[in-house]
């Protein structure tokens, strides 16, 4: 695009404007593209937290199954 906007045929005031457009537009597409990363990143945080707390919560409830098996083992053992 700079290329072009350079081999225009128009005053060089009418080029500095439309390079300068140009350059705000490439700053707002970089901002957005950081802001979607961060919230990708966010999201990615969130869902590993979310995944440790399923994963530790499965642990519990395997741990007290296999307790409760047990004792209900030995219950009728007796």
């Amino acid at each position: 695009m700079q290329e072009e906007i350079k081999s225009l045929e128009v005053p060089d005031y009418v080029k500095e404007r439309l390079l300068q457009k140009l350059k705000k537009e490439y700053s707002k597409m970089d901002e957005k593209l950081w802001i979607a990363s961060n919230k990708q990143e966010e999201r990615a945080a969130q869902d590993y937290e979310k995944f440790n707390r399923m994963r530790e919560q499965n642990i519990s409830l395997k741990n007290a199954c296999f307790a409760l098996a047990a004792a209900l083992k030995q219950e009728y053992e007796l």
